[in-house]
């Protein structure tokens, strides 16, 4: 059953509004504001930008900063600075990323390591971002 059917068949509005609303942002040209999330089978490149995308947003949310704030301080336009919030990682490039980082966190190294995510497996790998010098969210 789709998200329209269940819509059309229910009437609880909460459950209307629910699958109106992922109608909405499920569809390809939503244009709006929506948080994004990695890719299943995402590579150490894109977690390694998703992550540090999560560390500029929560870093803004920790310090109750406006997005214009944290534009002015990595020198982004607005537009741009909302596309980190919202992890629109293929929108940048990694070093770009850890630029941002280095001017919001005054970090003097952003240290990489790479950790096996199951004993079992040693292939399976994550990338995890450690910026030095910063005391939040990660």
């Amino acid at each position: 059953m789709t998200n329209e059917d269940i819509s059309k068949k229910s009437k609880n509005p909460k459950v209307y509004f629910i699958t109106e609303f992922l109608r909405k942002i499920e569809d390809p040209n939503y244009k709006e504001e929506v948080n994004y999330d990695l890719p299943e089978n995402a590579t150490p490149l894109e977690q390694a930008k998703y992550n540090i995308c999560q560390a500029i947003l929560a870093y803004q949310q920790d310090q109750n900063l406006l997005v214009e704030k944290v534009a002015q301080q990595i020198k982004l336009t607005i537009p741009e600075t909302k596309g980190i919030f919202f992890a629109k990682i293929n929108n940048f490039t990694l070093d770009r990323l850890m630029v941002y980082a280095s001017q919001l966190f005054f970090a003097h190294e952003i240290k990489v390591v790479v950790e096996d995510k199951d004993i079992f497996v040693k292939e399976n790998r994550t990338l995890c971002l450690d910026i030095v010098n910063w005391t939040g969210y990660f």
